[in-house]
C-alpha cells in the first residue's frame, strides 16, 4: 500500500508542478502585454508632447490595425487628406439668428417686401445658412413661423394680392 500511496503522492505533486508551471506561463503572458501596452501609451503620450511642441516633422508612425481592406471594384476610395488645414479655426457665425434678421428687415420696410427682396436682403445683412437645406426655403419656413409664433408680438403679415409680407402694426 505504500507503494500506491507514493505514486498517489508523486503524480499530485506532479499535477501541481504543471499547474504552476502553466501559471508562471499565463503571469509572463499578461506582463509581455502589459509592457507592450506600456510602450504604445508611452509612444502616444510622446507624439503628443512633439504635436503641441509644434514638431510635425518627427512624429513616429504608429501602426494601425485594419480589417482584411476593401474589395476589389469597390468605388469607396480612400478620401484626399488636405495636409494645409489649419487645426482649431472656428467658423465666423452669426450674430443675430435668422428670425431676429427677418424681422429686423419687415421693421425696416413698412409696406413690406415680396419674398425675393427678403431674401436679397437677408444675404446682404451677411447671414449665412448652416444647414443643407437651401437658403431660400430656409427663408420661407422662418417667416411661416413668424407668422404662427411672433417676435417682440408682431406676427408678419401676407398680403394676398400684392404678396407682400410685412409686420403688424
Amino acid at each position: 500500500m505504500s507503494e500506491l500511496d507514493s505514486a498517489k503522492q508523486t503524480q499530485a505533486q506532479i499535477a501541481a508542478f504543471q499547474y504552476k508551471l502553466e501559471l508562471i506561463k499565463e503571469q509572463a503572458r499578461i506582463q509581455a502585454e502589459i509592457d507592450e501596452r506600456e510602450a504604445k501609451r508611452n509612444d502616444i503620450v510622446a507624439a503628443i508632447e512633439q504635436i503641441n511642441a509644434g514638431q510635425y516633422d518627427s512624429i513616429p508612425s504608429i501602426p494601425i490595425k485594419r480589417g482584411r481592406g476593401r474589395p476589389k471594384g469597390s468605388k469607396n476610395k480612400p478620401k484626399e487628406i488636405n495636409q494645409t488645414a489649419t487645426v482649431g479655426v472656428a467658423k465666423a457665425r452669426n450674430d443675430n439668428n435668422l428670425r431676429g434678421v427677418i424681422s429686423g428687415i419687415l421693421e425696416k420696410n413698412k409696406p413690406g417686401l415680396v419674398l425675393a427682396d427678403l431674401l436679397r436682403k437677408a444675404r446682404e445683412s451677411g447671414y449665412t445658412a448652416k444647414g443643407k437645406q437651401d437658403f431660400p426655403k430656409l427663408v420661407l419656413d422662418t417667416v411661416k413661423d413668424l407668422m404662427a409664433n411672433p417676435e417682440n408680438g408682431k406676427p408678419v403679415l401676407y398680403d394676398k394680392e400684392t404678396k407682400t409680407y410685412s409686420l403688424a402694426a
